[in-house]
């Protein structure tokens, strides 16, 4: 047991995009009946106790009026809770929507360190399909600039800098993966340069780009540059439009999740219907047989009084 005031629960290790008050509701009228609900999870630094898992619970706990919850503790740091509570729920509890899933895989695309991880490593750290992470990932780079292909090539194997690597004579040896994957684009300028059979010059920058160009050469360069800006503006498009879908989508998942909760709530209802059915009719049919043995002891006492009248006698 540890109080619920030495657990931290502002430290970005809640994972869903947000809690269920009816779930806390839910947990809180279990609690204050006396039963127990399992462990949540927290991770112990040696000076804080941060919670991983188990915030319904958490909230619950402080609904019925506890001060102290059962708990799982494991060594670890903030971060050892973070990573743990993106995977939380996955198997138990309140099912995850697919808003809080994305939350899940953003927080890893987001961060320095773990970003630089495989889509399959994300994935299992996640508790989602590799294809959602690749999804995300294409959709992080393409506000980003990025190019998805490059980065699907050069995510699952690009760590630092340096990658050591065993060759075929059974030698260790290091390689130099910084500019695995970075592809400059080139510019107009050199497109051009290599279309006329021309070196780069020096003296030949950007700035004087259109120096000893033909009208027509001016003209092509000037549709490439608005062709780009056209591709530029779908893109941004694509990109609204696709974050205008992802919106809804969050939407009908929240509807989704409270119609559930919904449907739950009215079968235990049902269940505690068909619960007092039960015991009505246990207690109508135990009704019953005592109606009927009292009837018994009726007729029994009938029977005894008419017997008496006919012996005549005369009871004082």
């Amino acid at each position: 047991m540890i109080d619920l005031e030495k657990i931290r629960i502002d430290g970005g290790t809640q994972s869903r995009v947000e809690l269920n008050q009816s779930v806390i509701e839910e947990y809180a009228e279990t609690m204050k009946a006396g039963e127990n609900l399992p462990p949540v999870l927290v991770f112990n630094d040696g000076a804080t106790y941060w919670l991983a898992d188990g915030f319904h619970r958490f909230f619950a706990a402080k609904k019925a009026g506890r001060a102290q919850i059962d708990a799982e503790e494991r060594p670890g740091t903030q971060r050892d809770a973070i990573l743990a509570s993106l995977s939380a729920n996955s198997k138990h509890g309140l099912k995850r929507s697919n808003a809080d899933k994305h939350k899940a895989v953003r927080t890893l695309l987001n961060d320095a360190e773990w970003r630089q991880w495989s889509n399959r490593e994300i994935a299992k750290a996640a508790a989602v399909s590799h294809f959602m992470v690749n999804e995300l990932r294409d959709m992080k780079n393409s506000v980003t600039g990025i190019s998805s292909s490059d980065n699907n090539l050069t995510s699952d194997i690009r760590s630092d800098n340096d990658r050591k690597y065993t060759t075929k004579h059974g030698t260790e040896a290091v390689m130099n993966t910084a500019n695995i994957g970075k592809h400059k684009k080139p510019s107009q300028l050199d497109a051009l340069r290599e279309r006329q059979g021309q070196e780069a010059h020096p003296d030949f920058t950007e700035e004087g780009f259109g120096a000893g160009l033909s009208d027509a050469e001016k003209a092509f360069a000037e549709l490439e540059a608005q062709a780009d800006q056209a591709r530029i503006a779908i893109l941004l498009e694509e990109n609204t439009a696709l974050a205008e879908m992802t919106k809804r989508c969050e939407a009908a998942d929240k509807d989704r999740n409270l119609l559930q909760t919904r449907f739950d709530s009215l079968l235990n209802e049902k269940a505690e219907a068909i619960r007092f059915a039960k015991r009505y009719e246990t207690m109508n049919r135990k009704l019953t047989t005592e109606n009927a043995a009292l009837k018994k002891e009726n007729e029994a006492l009938k029977a005894r009084i008419v017997e008496l009248e006919s012996d005549e006698i005369v009871i004082e």
